[in-house]
């Protein structure tokens, strides 16, 4: 009977235990979400997401003829409860693996103890293909953070078999399947572990084998033509010479770092098999992480053959690098704990090779800030970058107003163009710069996003020099705009020229009360933005914008205060140039500023 003592110590290490345990799930939270910063969507995630935008019956009819409903149901609820947001969607993903680190902890304490099943948690969450796991938007971490649970329920029923230990048994298998059908491989190493562990009981797998059969008899029914179908098109693949491809497979679950994993993964072998009293299991867990060799013998009849239908060897990776650790001097724990949780901040390894990843994520953002009221959006027939799924998905999260896309931009003030550049269509180049100049852009070359902007009026007011003035804005975040005491007020000025004008001119900006008094005002030459200042320097065929300030007293009362301009030449300031619109005194008006005090 164990002493006082000694329940003291277990209750000790327990706690000791759980809180490791809670910095490990912390630390991969952490990491994960600091690798999204950086990270775009894949094509498929973009799809995924945009499946589960609809009622539950237009998710299971928009599932994939390949896959089972049963992850796009659940990420459609998730999105029901948390928004379509790219860091929300990317939380359902890494709470689930932070459920197959929980469940991961039980089973490996329960086989080598409670230091091996820190360590394996820890190797678990630093393998680079689990990094990519929970930062990517499909089922497959569902199945890899079950699998852990499957294994425990398994062990539990056996250990002690009934009704009510097959029943969870069964769910947790059922769902796996309606998770993916890559799920059957998993089912095979749960069958040769309670063939290896329980040889004698294995009779006993009726029961939970025949109600996790009945729940997934719908999905084997409506699956078998397409079993069919893939074996026949799974025969014809070509793979890599073997040692090639089975490395590449290892090499990507293994992530950043690939060549300490496998040095780290032969030393735990080795002090695994020295230390062991049930090396079985040590045999087992070999054969387990030895899944991409029989899977590569296997392609033809399964095509599973691909690191992302491989990802239950990470399982047996984890278990047998804890287990092997675990048997270390405790300094060597704690240096890879440590090393571990570095890992899990390395830069995301190479597997989005797949698909092409259009930079939305990194453009979209920025596009709220600076497109206004009334722009457009004009794609060139060339870029070929960006899906209608990508721009459907990200419009919904970032313009959920809608995105206006015209098919030309003919008539439009300000468009956003859209291009591959240099690859640009000769006539869509040409409509966008007709009247246009190029302004801020952001992207890069193969999504470039360029304002093309035009004047705020086409003809505007002729002044007597030849200078023409096209316009002013206010330059504020949102419009129309009640201003504050004290607030500076930007007002973009368009010029062009019909001919150049023969003196260098100034220009004075006035901002007037009711009564004609003048408020605010600012004389200067012109400040073009790379342009001379200098008027005379002005030729045809461009425009020139300026920008100025008016900064607004510390006192005044709520009203419209108009601004007004005048063109002078700076050695007679009190004689200002005609146009049409002036008014008496030389002044044309430009804009009104409306002011809110108290």
């Amino acid at each position: 009977m164990p002493t006082q003592q000694s329940a003291r110590v277990r209750v000790s290490i327990n706690r000791s235990a759980l809180v490791v345990l809670i910095g490990l799930m912390l630390v991969f939270l952490v990491s994960r979400v600091s690798i999204w910063q950086s990270l775009e969507f894949e094509i498929d995630e973009v799809w995924t997401i945009r499946q589960t935008i609809g009622t539950p019956a237009q998710v299971i009819l928009w599932t994939p003829y390949d896959w089972p409903a049963l992850h796009y149901l659940s990420l459609h609820y998730w999105q029901e409860l948390t928004g379509i947001h790219p860091f929300a969607v990317r939380l359902f993903s890494v709470y689930i693996g932070l459920i197959g680190l929980a469940t991961l902890y039980r089973l490996a304490r329960r086989w080598f103890g409670v230091t091996a099943a820190l360590l394996a948690v820890a190797t678990f969450g630093a393998f680079g293909y689990m990094i990519y796991l929970t930062t990517l938007i499909r089922g497959y971490i569902i199945l890899v953070s079950l699998f852990p649970l499957a294994l425990l329920l398994t062990e539990n029923y056996f250990r002690k078999p009934g009704w009510r230990r097959a029943i969870p048994l069964a769910i947790c298998m059922a769902v796996m399947f309606y998770t993916h059908l890559t799920s059957v491989v998993m089912f095979a190493v749960i069958g040769i572990y309670s063939l290896v562990v329980f040889p004698r009981q294995l009779w006993r797998w009726w029961l939970p084998g025949m109600m996790a059969g009945a729940l997934a008899l719908p999905e084997v029914i409506s699956k078998t033509q397409l079993a069919i179908i893939r074996t026949n098109v799974t025969q014809q693949i070509q793979l890599a010479p073997f040692f090639e491809a089975v490395g590449g497979v290892y090499r990507d679950m293994f992530g950043t770092g690939a060549a300490v994993w496998a040095v780290v993964t032969v030393i735990a072998l080795i002090v695994a098999l020295a230390t062991s009293k049930r090396r079985i299991v040590v045999v087992m867990l070999i054969v387990w992480c030895a899944g991409p060799l029989l899977m590569y013998v296997l392609n033809p009849l399964l095509g599973f053959f691909n690191v992302r239908h491989q990802s239950w060897v990470l399982i047996g990776l984890a278990l047998l690098i804890g287990m092997g650790v675990s048997k270390l001097p405790r300094l060597a724990h704690v240096a890879f704990i440590g090393l571990c949780c570095v890992s899990m901040f390395l830069p995301m390894p190479a597997y989005r090779m797949y698909l092409a990843n259009s930079p939305f994520m990194a453009t979209f953002p920025w596009l709220t800030t600076h497109v206004r009221a009334g722009d457009v959006f004009y794609i060139d027939p060339n870029c070929v970058t960006g899906a209608p799924e990508e721009w459907d998905y990200f419009t919904r999260v970032y313009f959920p107003e809608g995105l206006p896309i015209v098919d030309d931009p003919t008539g439009y003030r300000r468009v956003w163009y859209v291009s591959i550049d240099g690859k640009q269509d000769d006539t869509a180049k040409q409509r966008i710069n007709d009247g246009r100049i190029a302004r801020e852009f952001i992207g890069p070359w193969n999504f470039l996003i360029r304002l093309y902007e035009g004047p705020p009026e086409l003809h505007g007011a002729l002044f007597s020099n030849g200078m023409r003035f096209l316009g002013a804005e206010q330059i504020t975040d949102i419009s129309p705009r009640a201003y504050l005491e004290g607030e500076t007020v930007t007002i973009r000025l368009w010029w062009s020229v019909d001919s150049p004008p023969p003196l260098d001119y100034s220009i004075a900006l006035q901002m007037q009360d009711a009564k004609g008094n003048v408020i605010r005002s600012q004389d200067s030459p012109p400040m073009p933005v790379d342009a001379p200042q200098e008027t005379s320097r002005w030729v045809t065929g461009r425009f020139y914008i300026e920008d100025r300030q008016i900064t607004l007293p510390d006192s005044i009362l709520t009203g419209a205060y108009p601004v007004y301009l005048a063109v002078y030449h700076f050695t007679d300031p009190t004689t200002r140039l005609t146009a049409d619109g002036v008014n008496a005194d030389g002044l044309l008006k430009i804009t009104t500023i409306k002011i809110k005090s108290w």
